[in-house]
């Protein structure tokens, strides 16, 4: 049963400043998000860091570790950024300072790969990963900024668009790219080693710069802070455990978020089981590509408006309930064609979760305490990118019934969680919501 909700109190503050420059800030950010996750597309961290890799190594651990680590490091140094920013009444400083260094550490990667043939493998490896942690972890101390900046320039009933416009536009762009990165690494003469991995890496450098730039000209209006300096370790320690004393709903969250995201578990393994398994041929690969990118754009939109006008508590039990439902048809499907469904489920359910994770979290986060809430979810989080690899250690150990068997076992709690939620709106906070426009 739904939680009762305590009388609405806005994650929003109007100012004049955010009206002024509402059209403008709300742009920017969608251009801002189209092409710094455009970008990521040229080099694809879970498809591409893995091959590239392999060139050099045979390491299973290296091999998987380069396609989860810039997930990872985004998320873990979240809660410690959030300590040296909630006193900041504006933060875009911060973010350019993050985004820099980011940018730094990619350009540094970029430029290391035309020497990759002339370094000795393992000396490569480790700068390779020194810079690929740099601009990972640097996203993290820009991550907390963004999001912050997000929950003072964009309102409540408008983000479920801004977010959705943004997935929406670099999927079409990201679809292009694949065709790109396809292209590239199979024309060896034209774009023989290392010229071909440097290229793609360039793009993405290109397109990431693009997009930093484009939010260096967000307007930011001043947030409420009720700390005039920096609180100490364990002050901040305190309102740590405070939040997670007291706040009992977002306490509920997180468990939703963290069960909902062992959903990824399964999701490397859906297409090695529809080929190994239901003797999927060769072509259906790129069929599921398909079904899911497809999936994913229409319901970045569909969820995004679901979310600005109903609100984000229903987008997440919604989006709970595919996640279960995934590995469920994966298991019940009798043929390769039926076994499409789970594409559409995996698609959809998983951007709706992700969506709805930073919009519930901007609704219900107090405004001063933004910061501390965002950085608590997300380092919350940071682990469970690593849990396709202990997903490969199961199929390796048992089989891929026991896999999805398991992936269901712990996503289920997810739904039922989510069920409780409260909904930080209500008939006096969708008023609120309304009369922003």
């Amino acid at each position: 049963m739904q939680e009762p909700t305590a009388p609405y109190q806005p994650s929003y503050e109007e100012t004049e400043v955010s009206r002024r420059y509402a059209r403008r800030n709300f742009w920017l950010g969608v251009l801002n998000g189209t092409l710094y996750i455009s970008g990521l597309a040229f080099s694809q961290p879970p498809t591409v860091f893995p091959i590239f890799v392999s060139l050099f190594t045979k390491s299973s651990v290296l091999i998987g570790l380069s396609g989860t680590l810039t997930s990872v490091g985004w998320l873990l140094p979240q809660l410690l950024v959030a300590r040296y920013t909630e006193h900041m009444p504006k933060k875009m400083k911060l973010y350019r300072l993050g985004a820099g260094l980011r940018l730094g550490s990619w350009l540094a990667l970029t430029l290391l790969t035309l020497w990759a043939k002339e370094m000795r493998p393992a000396l490569y490896l480790a700068l390779f990963f020194l810079f690929l942690s740099g601009f990972a972890l640097f996203g993290g101390l820009s991550g907390v900024a963004f999001l912050d900046i997000v929950g003072k320039t964009i309102p409540p009933n408008r983000r479920g668009r801004y977010f959705g416009y943004r997935r929406f536009f670099s999927g079409i762009i990201a679809s292009i790219a694949g065709l790109v990165v396809a292209y590239i690494l199979g024309s060896s003469e034209k774009f023989p080693f290392p010229t071909n991995y440097f290229t793609l890496f360039l793009l993405t450098f290109i397109f990431i710069l693009s997009g930093i730039l484009c939010f260096f000209f967000v307007v930011e209006p001043e947030g409420s802070v009720d700390v005039g300096r920096e609180r100490t370790h364990a002050q901040f320690l305190q309102g740590v455990r405070k939040v997670l004393s007291e706040d009992k709903n977002y306490v509920k969250f997180l468990a939703v978020m963290v069960l909902s995201s062992a959903s990824s578990l399964a999701i490397p393994f859906y297409v090695v089981y529809a080929r190994q398994v239901l003797a999927a041929p060769a072509g259906w690969v790129g069929a599921y590509v398909t079904i899911e990118m497809v999936a994913t754009l229409v319901s970045n939109l569909l969820w995004g408006y679901l979310g600005d006008t109903k609100g984000y508590r229903l987008v997440i039990l919604t989006c709970s309930f595919l996640s279960v439902l995934a590995p469920v048809v994966a298991l019940l499907s009798p043929n390769f064609y039926v076994f499409g469904l789970v594409f559409v489920l995996k698609g959809a359910g998983w951007t709706g979760i992700w969506m709805a994770k930073n919009n519930y979290a901007l609704e219900v986060a107090p405004v001063v305490r933004r910061p501390t809430y965002i950085g608590i979810l997300n380092t919350s989080l940071a682990f469970s990118m690593l849990l396709p690899v202990l997903g490969g250690v199961l199929v390796d150990a048992t089989s891929f019934t026991v896999l999805f068997v398991i992936t269901v076992a712990v996503t289920v709690p997810s739904f039922i969680l989510a069920k409780g939620l409260a909904e930080p709106r209500g008939e006096a906070g969708q008023a609120v919501l309304d009369s922003m426009g």
